[in-house]
Formats: structure tokens, sequence, C-alpha cells
């Protein structure tokens, strides 16, 4: 690897994690160079790490040569998200005058269908539900989203007849009435760097990280009031194993492994768990809390 540093050349680093498949790819002025998927042996969520350091060294860069990182803000995958988002960050931090740009999901998917805005978009949400937007002529989201289960997608009306952009996973997907899918080949990394390649991002002031792409409300919301005698609050730890996963798998259809569950109820720093009993003190509820330097995730 060349030891001299060649940041100035107009090196970018495209990272993209919530999308599928997830991986790197790299820029220099108005081209780009190579992409890389992330892989992983054993089937799990591929380094995104380890993509874009092999991607560099291939080309005789070190991390200190670049001058900028695209990265993808979804929504999709917030595992994913979070990885690629806390990558450059990361960067940025270790890195003073590195660049800063991102691009939400819809972007990128029309992109990697070779289109350009206006355009109708559907996005995997979860493994049950998918998410129809629209992208105005100046590719911004036009703030009417649709959060629907997928069985459900075909009676989106307001989608009927138009061309709907979508990644592979959805290529079985259901249409409104009239509709057609657009499928988005192109890898998702890829697409995110043609948009650096292009211009078409928008980087941000020295100390500001590109924020996630938040189209649709959350799915919790807080009550508008708690009665002075609710129920009670509980912290909850590796004991309560049995009931955690008896709630958890009658709440969901697609419930997480007992091993899961256990390691989110361990006696960590990062992490704690809360319960609420009822009025005859079987678990009603929980909640598992991921603490970082600046943030707390609910899972």
């Amino acid at each position: 690897m060349d030891d001299g540093n060649r940041r100035g050349e107009g090196w970018v680093l495209a990272l993209e994690g919530a999308l599928a498949p997830s991986g790197a790819a790299l820029v220099r002025g108005a081209a780009v160079v190579a992409a890389a998927e992330a892989t992983s042996a054993d089937g799990a969520r591929g380094d995104l790490l380890a993509a874009a350091r092999g991607l560099l060294a291939a080309h005789g860069l070190g991390l200190a040569d670049l001058d900028g990182v695209a990265v993808g803000l979804g929504p999709g995958s917030f595992t994913g998200l979070r990885g690629a988002g806390g990558l450059a960050r990361g960067l940025a931090l270790g890195l003073p005058g590195l660049r800063l740009a991102g691009a939400d999901s819809l972007r990128i998917v029309v992109e990697a269908a070779r289109l350009t805005p206006p355009a109708a978009v559907a996005l995997p949400w979860g493994r049950l539900r998918v998410l129809f937007a629209r992208l105005d002529a100046e590719g911004r989201p036009d703030g009417a989203a649709r959060l629907t289960q997928r069985a459900e997608a075909a009676a989106a009306t307001e989608y009927e007849g138009a061309t709907i952009v979508a990644p592979p996973q959805l290529a079985d997907l259901a249409l409104p009435a009239g509709a057609r899918l657009a499928p988005a080949a192109d890898p998702p990394a890829e697409a995110l760097a043609r948009l650096a390649a292009r211009g078409a991002l928008e980087w941000l002031p020295p100390g500001e990280a590109p924020k996630p792409a938040y189209l649709v409300p959350p799915d919790a919301v807080l009550p508008a009031r708690r009665a002075a005698d609710g129920p009670e609050v509980v912290a909850l730890g590796p004991d309560d194993l049995d009931a955690v996963a008896a709630l958890h798998h009658a709440s969901f259809a697609a419930p997480w492994s007992r091993a899961s569950l256990a390691a989110e109820l361990e006696a960590l720093p990062d992490r704690f768990a809360l319960g609420m009993r009822d009025e005859r003190g079987g678990l009603a509820a929980l909640a598992f809390v991921r603490l970082y330097p600046d943030a707390a995730e609910i899972l």
C-alpha cells in the first residue's frame, strides 16, 4: 500500500447498510471506481468496515486518504443503518476535515433502477410490511408515505396505474391495479456512489452528522397520561426469561430466539430490560433498551 497520504484527490467512500445487500463503493471525482458487497461466511450481516477497508486496500488507499464519506440514511434495516451511520460518524471524528453526506433509500433505489425522480417507490419494512412513498421532481419525499402489510399492498389505491420502483426483495409483491414494477437491480452501494459522483448529494458542514430518514411516524407513542394507580414497572433479569419468552412469542409472528432474548436480560452496562406487571403479578409488557455514548435504542 502507498504510504503517502492521497487526501485531496477527491476520494469518496459510499457506505450502504440499510438496503440489501449492504456494501461499499469507491468514488474518485466524477467516476465510480469500484464496489464491494459486505459478505459473511456464516450468513450473518456482512462486515461493512471490512468491505470498505478491502476496497480501499485494493486501490492502494487507507482510511486517512478519504476526502468524504456518503452514507445511506434508510429507511430499511435499522441494524445496517446504525452500522453504516456509526462508521461514517466515527471516521469523521477520527479524520478531521472529512466531509459527510447522505441520501435516503428512496433516492438510492430510484438510482439503482437507473431512473430519475419523480418516482413512486416500494421498500421492505421488516419482514411483514412494505412502505409506499413518492419522490418529487427534486428528489425529496413528498410526505405521503403509506406503510401497509405486504399481504394488503394491492389495496394501496393511490398507487394504481403507477410505475413503482422496488428492490429485488419485493419482486413478487402484489401491486395495486394497473401498477407495474420497475426493478432496482443495481447494488445499493453502487447507486449511492453514482449519486456522489454526479454531485447530487449535499455535503454537510464540519462536525454535523447525517440523520436517518424517518418517513412515517413511530410505531410506539407515549400515552396521553398515566394513572396514579397504574401498573407496576420493574427491572427484568435472567430469572424472567420464561415469562419474557412467552410474552414475546405471543406478540410476534416472527419472534426472536430464546438465546437472543436471554442476551438482552444479561446484566451488562450497555443494556437494560423493563417489564410491566398486571394486577396478578404477571408480565404484561416489556421493553429492551440499548445504550450508546450519545443515544439510546428501544429494541
